[in-house]
């Protein structure tokens, strides 16, 4: 098991370098509609206006969707998905790793237990393959 490439480090849950789960937004939260005040996104200051203007795009919310069908008959979650593939099936090296940072413990610790359910299905792997080809040029 290859847990330890993930650091773990609440100090750096500000960052926006090294964000496995791109500010938050593969939460799905902005997406779905639920509630940002408070977070990242939150318009109501700097950070959250820029983090919008990254990722409150079309295509990305489309992206996000494609994918919640893709991952539903597996009962995985975007988050889960988003750090499993990181660690699993991108161009991380030998001595590479995963900051992961949180505002709660168990946020955290539910992505570590995430990480540690290893590769993702084939399927899963092929629908974000597809996917990036149809973002990449609006991603951040």
């Amino acid at each position: 098991m290859r847990i330890g490439r993930v650091f773990i480090s609440t100090a750096l849950k500000r960052s926006q370098n090294n964000s496995p789960l791109a500010s938050g937004f593969l939460t799905g939260k902005l997406t779905s509609g639920e509630d940002v005040e408070g977070t990242r996104f939150d318009r109501t200051n700097t950070a959250g206006a820029f983090h919008q203007s990254w990722y409150d795009k079309p295509g990305m919310h489309w992206a996000i969707n494609k994918l919640q069908v893709v991952i539903k008959p597996h009962k995985l979650t975007l988050a889960g998905v988003s750090l499993r593939w990181l660690m699993y099936h991108s161009m991380l090296g030998e001595g590479d790793g995963i900051i992961l940072g949180g505002s709660k413990f168990d946020q955290i610790a539910s992505n570590v237990a995430d990480i540690a359910k290893g590769l993702l299905e084939k399927v899963v792997v092929k629908a974000l393959n597809e996917m990036w080809l149809s973002v990449k040029i609006e991603a951040p």
